[in-house]
């Protein structure tokens, strides 16, 4: 999750800035410093922060001294702290712990705690950028335990909101969902608009993940207003990119390219250079997936430009794998191997850096450790002389634990009832789906008990009245016996065609003999010289043959699919796709039809449609359905490769 990722990185320069005693935000910093001191140091080079990271550290490392170190801790331990954000900037984690570790030296020495959490929030920011999820999880609990133990619980609030982006990661949604409401709470009784923008950001990439489009707008939409509210331009634009990825999925490609052009023009004018490369590759996915290659290499090459400019390796690496894809695309197969070589030699030195910070890492946490042991020393002390106290702390403990018991009791009685629940509506399914089989096959079997009586049956008697008539006139002349015989021979040959034709409804000879690809083809070829639809077929996953019973089943589904289209849809083009991924086989049939609310499929409507998802079904597959009025359906079939001879 790219988007929650950079809105995780925006709260790690908020938590730096807000312990610059007198400047304010370094980006409104004005030009007019002329010599840089202790004092300035830090607003003056945080202007060049996000731009130009290398430059922010060189005004930075021109006063780093010893005697800042001993004079003004705090300042050193900021000074400590920016340097590593400077690094994270441009994917340089190594660097990025290095001072970061410095500075949780500093803050344990001098025993402030809120400053050990502040660190170890950086460090766990740094690791979950990384993808490195348990030891960020790890250290979020640690920066949270040196809260409680400073007396400062209300800086959990940012705690939670990070921990909320690592169970979003780890598609955890409940619990993603869980902690952003407390840390929302938080946010909310301190008045902090800014990370509410941030917050409701990661809100809407939740419903989006989770396919509630309407729920996605709606939270971005207050996302954008926080961020306004907050003048808080760098989360408009995050808040902006997301938007354009929810309008790529709901395939409104011209709503997502004007959303791009803004933001990618907005991140310019504030020098947001990773906001904006990270603007380029997403604009340039879209482009890539509407199949303009050209206008996508431009933006995936100046990205790639962009990122090399600012030494972040992270998004250089993903230009370089994103290039890769549109020189595929293209047919420049050489191009295409050369970037991916080079995003998976970069991706694996960005992997590599995930080792060196162990020792840092251990070296740390025995130094945390000691100050804690230190610390439970002095409280153990305390404790022998109030034994009252404690008393009354285990009571209380003691009566927490019946009361968590008994919250554990009920809530898994209520799991059990919600369990029974979802049994029941699943056994409610499964009876709507064997009737709908049922009502399929008993109309099956009238249509072909009405072919055999409409049609073979008025041509037998016929046939059965010549033969008659032959038999029992036997001084018939020669002349009329010839013509009885030839009537004869033509309807018994229309009554052959007939049953051809009966048998070919029910199972054509071409899906016996050659197998499923080519009666695709034939159904396909006769269904457009007869029917007012044109029909498109593409059959690149079909490379061999598929188990009889599953060619009969498949087959049959995409019969009642493109009959169902033709029928109701009005319908002009029709598009037949049969594809093939790792593990899966994928029929998916779209037409640009009327549309319908597949939701009212109910009763005796769209039996047709239940009795193929029914097949497909029973072939262990899923059967789904994306249509609304005005815009076409597609409807898709899903079954396991394991089908194939």
């Amino acid at each position: 999750m790219q988007s929650g990722k950079t809105v995780c990185l925006c709260l790690l320069f908020i938590f730096l800035m807000g312990f610059v005693s007198s400047a304010g935000v370094a980006h409104g910093i004005s030009e007019g410093i002329e010599e840089v001191t202790a004092e300035n140091v830090l607003e003056y080079a945080g202007k060049y922060l996000e731009s130009d990271p290398v430059k922010a550290r060189k005004i930075l490392f021109s006063v780093f001294s010893e005697e800042i170190k001993e004079k003004d801790w705090e300042t050193w331990f900021q000074m400590l702290n920016f340097a590593g954000i400077s690094h994270m900037i441009q994917s340089g984690y190594d660097s990025a712990f290095f001072y970061y570790y410095q500075a949780m030296e500093v803050a344990l020495e001098k025993e402030d705690y809120v400053r050990v959490g502040n660190s170890l929030n950086n460090i766990a920011i740094a690791h979950g950028d990384m993808g490195n999820y348990i030891a960020s999880m790890e250290n979020l609990l640690r920066a949270a335990d040196n809260y409680d133990l400073a007396g400062f619980p209300d800086q959990k609030g940012r705690i939670h909101y990070n921990i909320g982006v690592i169970y979003y990661e780890i598609e955890n949604y409940e619990q993603s969902l869980h902690n952003l409401k407390i840390s929302q709470q938080t946010f909310r009784e301190a008045g902090d608009t800014s990370s509410l923008g941030k917050l409701f950001i990661n809100y809407a990439n939740l419903a989006h993940r989770m396919g509630d489009w309407e729920s996605a707008l709606h939270y971005m939409d207050s996302a954008e207003t926080y961020a306004m509210a907050g003048n808080d331009k760098f989360a408009y634009v995050v808040a902006l990119e997301a938007r354009a990825k929810i309008y790529m999925d709901l395939f409104r490609w011209d709503d997502a390219s004007r959303i791009f052009d803004t933001a990618i023009e907005l991140a310019a004018e504030l020098g947001f250079d990773s906001g904006e490369i990270q603007l380029q590759l997403g604009y340039a996915s879209l482009l890539l997936s509407n199949g303009d290659t050209f206008r996508s290499l431009l933006h995936a090459s100046k990205a790639r430009e962009s990122a090399q400019q600012i030494g972040n390796n992270k998004l250089l690496y993903q230009a370089y794998g994103l290039l890769s894809r549109i020189y595929r695309e293209s047919g420049e197969y050489k191009d295409a191997l050369d970037y991916l070589s080079k995003y998976n030699a970069l991706k694996d030195s960005l992997v590599n850096q995930n080792m060196l910070h162990q020792v840092y890492n251990l070296e740390l946490q025995r130094a945390e450790e000691k100050k804690q042991m230190e610390l439970q020393a002095r409280e153990e002390l305390l404790n022998r002389k109030n034994t009252v106290i404690f008393l009354m702390a285990f009571a209380f403990v003691a009566s927490a634990i019946i009361v968590f018991l008994l919250s554990r009791i009920y809530a898994a009685r209520q799991r059990q009832k919600e369990l029974q629940m979802r049994e029941e509506a699943g056994m409610k399914l499964a009876g709507e789906r064997s009737r709908a089989a049922l009502e399929a096959e008993v109309l099956e079997r009238k249509r072909l008990g009405t072919e055999l009586h409409d049609g073979v049956g008025p041509l037998l008697s016929l046939a059965k009245l010549n033969i008659t008539a032959l038999i029992e006139k036997e001084q018939m002349k020669p002349e009329k016996k010839e013509r009885i015989l030839r009537s004869t021979d033509v309807t018994i040959d229309e009554i052959l065609k007939e049953m051809r034709s009966i048998s070919h409804n029910m199972a054509p000879m071409v899906l016996i003999e050659k197998g499923l690809e080519e009666a695709l083809k034939e159904m396909v070829r006769k269904l457009n010289d007869t029917s007012h639809c044109r029909l498109f077929l593409e059959l690149p996953g079909l490379d061999g043959r598929l188990q009889s019973y599953a060619e009969h089943a498949i087959y049959r589904t995409a019969q009642e699919i493109v009959n169902n289209s033709i029928v109701h849809s009005g319908a002009n083009d029709i598009y037949i796709q049969f594809t093939l991924s790792d593990d899966e086989l994928i029929l998916m049939i779209e037409d640009d039809g009327k549309g319908f609310q597949a939701e009212l499929l109910t009763g005796n409507k769209g039996i047709g449609l239940k009795s193929a998802a029914s097949r497909i079904e029973g072939l262990h597959g899923r059967f789904l359905i994306d249509s609304a009025p005005g815009r076409g359906t597609i409807i898709t079939a899903i079954v396991p490769v394991s089908l194939k001879v």
